[in-house]
């Protein structure tokens, strides 16, 4: 059975190419190899979306951060409206 923290390590890509071939057998032969890799990547993929809201929070929370939004809303808008408008001009 492989340690969960050098499981971690493993997916976090931490291992050298000789302490990670020991890994890769084990999730070849080893259903709890690859139960545990997968229970943390769940962990982590969790671990992201908890860290995008905790970004979004402090965004929202942010006045210049809201400012920002804002500039780089009406930029998109304002080039969407020009490609489109490019667009339709060159199918004429």
């Amino acid at each position: 059975m492989i340690d969960r923290s050098v499981m971690a390590a493993f997916l976090n890509g931490e291992l050298s190419e000789q302490e990670a071939a020991p890994v890769r057998a084990a999730l070849d032969c080893d259903p709890e190899a690859r139960q545990l890799a997968d229970e943390l990547d769940n962990v982590g993929e969790l671990g992201r979306l908890v860290e995008d809201a905790l970004a979004l929070v402090s965004f929202a929370s942010d006045p210049q951060a809201i400012q920002t939004g804002a500039r780089l809303r009406e930029f998109g808008s304002t080039w969407a409206i020009e490609e489109t408008e490019e667009l339709t001009e060159s199918q004429s």
